[in-house]
């Protein structure tokens, strides 16, 4: 096991790096939820090192467009904030997506911004994600387990596979953090675990 949190205390302490006012501990559970003034996703980091991961916690939507599970290496130069890959999950529908050799990767976040290339980096990101459809219920509990395993990425929702994901940059070998990045507000979530895997 590398990481487990129940928020079982008052207090987020040395475990979690949060935007500031955007994550407390409410009725043992953690809340989350962009600030209206902030500009951007309120972000948390939980500082590990690994490359292989089984990543699992509990989630209810209350109120939040949705949220990002977010992999990175902070020490790789090559994609937007070292990002690797991430699940994005919506109300309506959750994304997995290859961050280092995709939508992130710096050459192609930049083009995606400029209009007379934006097409060009589209074409460029075929097979770097996968959506799958499906409703969550404002206000529901749900257990998200996320696989990474070399270069596939794997998700099950309470217990059932949802999708995957095999792409190359999933299986960047440095990894050094996850988190979650909040679009509105707010989100719940509870019983984190993660545990170091070893591929065969």
């Amino acid at each position: 096991m590398l990481f487990e949190d129940n928020f079982s205390r008052t207090e987020l302490g040395p475990k979690w790096d949060v935007h500031p006012n955007s994550f407390r501990i409410e009725n043992g559970v953690l809340l989350a939820g962009q600030r209206p003034d902030a500009g951007h996703g309120a972000v948390s980091q939980t500082f590990l090192d690994f490359k292989n991961i089984i990543l699992q916690f509990s989630f209810s939507l209350d109120g939040a467009a949705g949220f990002n599970v977010v992999i990175d290496d902070r020490k790789y130069r090559g994609s937007h904030a070292g990002h690797i890959c991430r699940v994005t999950v919506r109300r309506n529908q959750i994304s997995l997506q290859d961050d280092k050799t995709g939508a992130m990767r710096n050459d192609l976040f930049k083009k995606l911004r400029d209009p007379q290339q934006r097409a060009v980096a589209k074409r460029a990101l075929v097979g770097k994600s996968k959506t799958v459809q499906g409703r969550i219920e404002p206000g529901k509990w749900y257990r998200m387990t996320i696989a990474l395993v070399g270069e596939k990425m794997q998700v099950m929702l309470d217990g059932k596979p949802l999708a995957a994901l095999e792409s190359a940059g999933i299986g960047h070998s440095t990894k050094t953090d996850f988190g979650f990045t909040i679009i509105g507000r707010a989100v719940r979530f509870d019983n984190i675990a993660a545990w170091s895997v070893v591929a065969r």
